[in-house]
């Protein structure tokens, strides 16, 4: 539904539908959560909602920190890409902060 939403122009309503998503979502599916946080942020960001984008990337953060796929990592490069386009907010400055913290942990698997 949120695709769909977002294909359609209704990025708000997109956003509502990913944050029922999540609500609904199993905690022991985190790799779903994983994919889903990063496009509800990255569509938080797109409306400018960027401290709430920032909490949901944060979000993300605390399951790629766990996991390793291919999809985490390309999220993580949209993640960091989004950070340096605004870098003058304080909310997306601490995130990137954090996401330096990740990304040196992860170690070489982060591209």
């Amino acid at each position: 539904m949120a695709h769909v939403l977002a294909e359609g122009g209704d990025l708000p309503g997109s956003v509502a539908a990913l944050q029922a998503s999540l609500r609904a979502h199993p905690e022991r599916q985190r790799q779903g959560r994983l994919h889903a946080n990063a496009v509800l942020a990255k569509r938080q960001f797109a409306l400018g909602h960027l401290d709430a984008g920032c909490a949901t990337w944060s979000a993300f953060l605390d399951d790629y920190l766990t996991l390793s796929t291919a999809r985490g990592d390309e999220h993580f490069a949209t993640l960091r890409g989004q950070l340096r386009a605004h870098s003058r907010v304080r909310a997306v400055r601490q995130l990137a902060g954090r996401a330096r913290e990740v990304a040196a942990l992860k170690g070489s698997t982060v591209r």
